[in-house]
């Protein structure tokens, strides 16, 4: 078991590298909008929100119940059939399916990787190296995503579809070093029936909620998650038209702009997200914590107030939020939560999320506007949400001596 542990330690920066060939991140939004229009593409986004809050607890109680090894195989599985059916995919029915089986790979991948690597370190006796060594990997994950969508753009100039050609290789790598992961430490043996065990352990991750620490930390993370991917949908069909306003013939240079764009963001999170943990021992987490969510609500602020070249730089921070708070909070959230329930509590609080933007997807694409000004109007709206976000999550934060 030692053995195995100090293997996933080892393989763990390579696999959140592999999980985190995303080509497709720059060009997703203009792919689909090439088959079907603005609305249902916000739709296709929500069916893949729904996809994941459907299946985000139940992935996180079978990894605590019965291994994290066997679930992220399986979303390793996932991930490489959905990248297939996005390949070949040419309409919204065949984009609803993949949709649904990339939500599902997400879903059991998500808590399921950070929490072997808790177990392996805990099972090492070597838990003070958990932030840090997170923040290392997260800044390798992104450095990876700014490489794939380099690629990814590039591809994507020839045609859209092979930026998800792309993104297959990186599933199959994951795959391959999914099979050489182990479990960390033994599956427990349950005599209880598995719907009583999962309605026991939804139980217990909402009585840890008592506690106000973790109460701000889970409601925190689902405010972060909304406002960070607010511009990472609509930024797409933002630089299509600030491209295509400025001069005709442009607009076709969007797949390889968004690719360089998405790179460099990705670069510039990867610094930050290596810098992380420093920050957050320095300034305290409620003031690290702060500082990320206002930024993001700042990002969105900017791309809703027009379309020009000079507000892309807004862009080229839009990820740096959620690098600057991942490590911190998964080094506040682990050791307050017990083995058995790491991995469902971090589902919770990933549906939460996910939920929380599928409805603001969803209640975007219905908003009663003409398309000519839907972008911008939708903007304008979700900056003024974001705006009583940051102001709702500074107030409601503990006050005792503990942080920040």
């Amino acid at each position: 078991m030692t053995h195995d542990a100090e293997s996933n330690v080892r393989l763990y920066a390579r696999y959140r590298a592999a999980t985190s060939t995303f080509a497709w991140l720059p060009v997703f939004f203009l792919y689909f909008a090439s088959h079907v229009p603005f609305a249902r593409v916000l739709e296709l986004e929500a069916i893949y929100y729904i996809a994941v809050v459907l299946l985000e607890v139940p992935s996180g109680w079978l990894s605590d119940r019965y291994g994290r090894v066997p679930v992220l195989r399986v979303a390793a599985g996932l991930f490489a059939i959905s990248y297939v059916l996005f390949w070949f995919g040419s309409g919204f029915g065949t984009f609803a399916v993949a949709q649904v089986l990339l939500g599902t790979a997400m879903a059991f991948q998500s808590g399921s990787d950070t929490a072997l690597h808790y177990d392996s370190l805990h099972h090492l006796r070597r838990t003070e190296e958990y932030g840090r060594r997170e923040a290392h990997a997260e800044r390798i994950a992104l450095a990876t995503v700014a490489v794939s969508c380099l690629v990814g753009g590039a591809v994507a100039m020839l045609d859209l579809a092979l930026a998800y050609a792309a993104s297959l290789v990186g599933a199959v790598i994951t795959l391959v070093l999914s099979c050489m992961l182990r479990e960390a430490q033994p599956v427990t043996e349950h005599d209880a029936p598995g719907a009583a065990a999962f309605g026991r352990q939804l139980v217990n991750v909402a009585s840890t909620l008592r506690d106000s620490r973790l109460r701000w930390l889970f409601f925190y993370a689902v405010a972060l998650f909304v406002l960070v991917h607010v511009p990472y949908e609509f930024y797409q069909p933002w630089l299509d038209r600030t491209l295509g306003a400025e001069a005709s013939g442009k607009a076709r240079m969007t797949p390889l702009v968004s690719g360089a764009l998405f790179a460099i963001t990705s670069l510039a999170s990867a610094f930050v997200a290596g810098k992380s943990m420093a920050a957050s021992e320095r300034y305290g987490m409620h003031v690290h914590a702060a500082f990320a969510l206002a930024l993001a609500a700042i990002v969105i602020a900017t791309l809703s107030s027009g379309f020009h070249p000079i507000l892309g730089v807004a862009i080229l921070v839009r990820s740096i939020p959620m690098a600057w708070m991942a490590a911190p909070l998964r080094a506040a959230v682990a050791p307050r939560l017990a083995a058995s329930m790491r991995a469902t509590w971090l589902s919770v609080q990933a549906l939460v999320s996910r939920l929380v933007f599928a409805g603001v997807l969803f209640a975007s694409s219905r908003l009663p506007l003409d398309e000519e000004h839907r972008l911008s109007s939708t903007l304008r709206m979700l900056a003024s949400f974001s705006a009583v976000v940051v102001v709702a999550v500074w107030l409601t934060r503990p006050r005792d001596r503990g942080e920040g």
